[in-house]
């Protein structure tokens, strides 16, 4: 639901008058696919305007959400790296390391089907690589 809010003030950056526009997601939605769309509806309409009128950005929350997201995957990264390292130098058998690489990635992709099964995502009408991993 969109509402519209009576002007209040005017806005001037670098001495031209400027609209300053604050779009606020519900609780509810996904930022990373609304900011997206966000963007994409942007450069459309930036295509459209007339000579001399511009658009910026000047904050925009999802980049903080998407570096956290990269800190959070490089580190789960290495931990199961170090985790694998370990096993290797404890057993220094190299079976046994591919024992647990294997039980890992299984119990890795038996949660991402309950996570999307549960969401009552279908595999036909969505594109979940995009919804689990919040591609930009």
């Amino acid at each position: 639901m969109h509402t519209e809010q009576a002007p209040n003030s005017h806005y001037r950056i670098n001495g031209l008058n400027s609209i300053y526009l604050s779009l606020t997601a519900e609780e509810t939605a996904n930022q990373l696919r609304l900011s997206k769309q966000v963007h994409e509806a942007i450069d459309e309409i930036r295509l459209a305007l007339p000579p001399g009128y511009e658009i910026h950005y000047s904050y925009d929350a999802t980049e903080y959400i998407r570096a956290e997201l990269g800190k959070i995957y490089l580190r789960s990264g290495l931990t199961v790296l170090i985790l694998l390292l370990f096993v290797l130098l404890i057993t220094r058998n190299v079976r046994y390391l591919f024992l647990i690489a294997v039980t890992l990635a299984i119990n890795l992709a038996v949660a991402v089907i309950f996570f999307i099964t549960s969401s009552g995502w279908r595999f036909s009408s969505t594109r979940w690589w995009e919804l689990l991993f919040h591609s930009a």
